[in-house]
């Protein structure tokens, strides 16, 4: 049996790697195009634009694969039936549920390394891509980030903010203040800072240097407001997205919301489509197996067809029910758990249509 697991293995990697290889070039090339229309903002060349499509393939390669899945499982098996050798295994006794058993110990590995792939591969090299791209669309005069933070400069103010805590939160703040002459007359230093609405910033652990008539004063708070000359919006620019971080990172990132009173609600939907994303790809790999092992032999084309239709669907129910349950309040665990739920379903339906009709 393990030299049949190995076969079927074998098949359906090809499968899913052809059909994988296939999607990535053709979403990567079309994602270079609309990345050209960034090319000229700031110092953002074309190299700059290639650097961040291959950076992203990373996040891409997770987003293809629920729909790769289907497609390699759906094209590995259509080449064991093309080639006689699922008549073959049926004649030897191997029922569909021997089979998907077979199937399931490669989806299983699969699975395992996705996951591994969504928490540490991923983030880093999507943050990379947004911290590199960031810095070469805003302007030099104005803004830098490197790897000792993010220096801003305003009129008389210049902060250092020491990096993004979870990609989203302000850590190791310096602010410092000039007047009219170009001397520095205030040095703050400060652990973090919540980031509120009209651009005030609530800065925690403060630790303020006033330089006045030649002396200096110093001055602990544990908190201070800070009317900020970055704008929100600005700042958006400085964060990593929601989708770049890894899944322990959105677990703290969801527990300093909620510990500070802020709405996390996306922010949870972001976790559990992380953490359902590995099922995903399992129950859509299965979904070939029914699929396959069809009595009646319709064209290959046809085949992937119907299962670029599913993963069509499948993609839109899943930005359907992400923008209704939001807007009605449903919990985001259930949110991100509806598609998987559809797709579950259809799959035990084909299964028992399948098994049924090869008694």
């Amino acid at each position: 049996m393990r030299i049949l697991d190995r076969y079927i293995a074998g098949r359906l990697v090809k499968g899913y790697g052809t059909v994988m290889l296939f999607l990535l070039s053709m979403f990567s090339f079309l994602a270079l195009i609309q990345e050209l229309d960034q090319v000229g903002k700031g110092s953002y060349r074309v190299v700059d634009a290639l650097q961040y499509i291959a950076f992203t393939i990373p996040q891409r390669i997770i987003d293809l694969a629920p729909t790769a899945a289907l497609l390699g499982s759906i094209l590995g098996i259509e080449v064991l039936s093309r080639g006689s050798e699922l008549v073959a295994m049926r004649a030897a006794g191997i029922s569909m549920y021997s089979f998907s058993c077979s199937v399931g110990k490669l989806v299983f590995v699969i699975v395992t390394g996705t996951a591994l792939f969504i928490q540490f591969v991923v983030p880093p090299s999507v943050q990379y891509a947004e911290k590199e791209r960031v810095s070469s669309q805003i302007s030099k005069k104005r803004r830098t980030i490197g790897d000792r933070g993010i220096w801003v400069r305003d009129d008389h103010q210049v902060l250092h903010i020491g990096s993004m805590w979870q990609g989203q939160v302000p850590t190791g703040l310096e602010l410092y203040k000039f007047d009219s002459r170009g001397a520095l007359t205030n040095y703050i230093q400060a652990n973090r800072a919540d980031v509120g609405g009209n651009d005030e910033w609530e800065l925690e652990g403060v630790r303020e240097k006033i330089i006045k008539d030649g002396y200096l004063i110093q001055q602990h708070h544990l908190s201070m407001k800070w009317e900020s000359f970055l704008r929100k919006n600005q700042l958006e620019l400085l964060q990593s997205s929601a989708e770049s971080l890894s899944i322990s990172s959105l677990y703290q990132y969801i527990h300093y919301l909620r510990d500070t009173g802020q709405k996390s609600d996306r922010i949870e939907l972001t976790f559990w489509k992380k953490i359902i994303m590995p099922l995903s790809i399992a129950t859509l790999a299965m979904l070939g197996v029914p699929l396959g092992f069809t009595q009646h032999r319709p064209s290959i084309a046809r085949q992937l067809t119907f299962g670029a239709c599913i993963g069509i669907l499948y993609f839109l129910l899943n930005e359907i029910s992400t923008s209704i349950g939001l807007l009605s309040g449903f919990s985001p665990p259930l949110i991100a758990a509806f598609p998987l739920m559809a797709v579950i379903g259809l799959s035990c339906y084909l299964f028992w249509r399948v098994s049924t009709s090869i008694r």
